[in-house]
């Protein structure tokens, strides 16, 4: 079992950091995070028989509705944790969505997300974030040479639109082939825009 002790991810989605203990959930949160389809990343309190339960449920709040992450790889392998396991998922009513390894690491998306993921601490002057957006707004979407372009900025004009993706305010096609600069970028409509 590929373990980690105590290590967090955090995301403009997830109201606080979120205690992630396999390798594998750890990257399907960093997939989830960069997904324009997922608003929201939460921890879910779960209680059995009145007592909190000590596992950690995540739950995906998506455009389409609200579901249980599930890593098949990183279920317990100890029949006591994987039955209690189950039943915190089971109280919580919500259907799950299946994220096994080969789709995690499907190619090139896992490679791509990683790259995506790296430029998550850079900076992005806010000039250069209306900038971006302001393009994005006008032209629907553009490609990632485009969007560097529009960023004004002379070092590091690509890390700066991969940081606004990690930042959940424009979305990159992870799909279509390795990033490069025909990759396709779009604005993500806000909170409020889709009110």
């Amino acid at each position: 079992m590929e373990c980690i002790v105590s290590r967090f991810l955090m995301s403009p989605k997830s109201a606080e950091p979120l205690r992630v203990r396999h390798r594998l959930v750890h990257d399907a949160l960093i997939l989830a995070a960069l997904d324009p389809d997922v608003r929201a990343i939460e921890a879910a309190p779960v209680e059995i028989a009145g007592t909190p339960a000590p596992v950690d449920v995540i739950v995906l709040g998506r455009t389409d509705g609200r579901f249980v992450l599930d890593v098949p790889e990183a279920h317990p392998r100890d029949l006591d944790a994987a039955g209690l396991a189950l039943l915190a998922i089971e109280s919580l009513n919500l259907p799950t969505l299946s994220f096994p390894a080969p789709d995690i690491r499907r190619q090139p998306r896992w490679s791509n997300a990683v790259l995506v993921w790296d430029a998550r601490a850079v900076r992005v002057p806010v000039d250069a974030r209306v900038q971006v957006l302001a393009a994005l707004a006008e032209a629907g979407t553009l490609t990632l040479h485009e969007a560097a372009q529009a960023t004004g900025l002379v070092r590091g004009p690509v890390s700066a639109v991969l940081a606004l993706a990690c930042a959940d305010l424009l979305a990159i096609d992870l799909d279509d082939g390795p990033l490069g600069p025909e990759t396709r970028v779009r604005r993500i409509p806000s909170r409020e825009d889709a009110r």
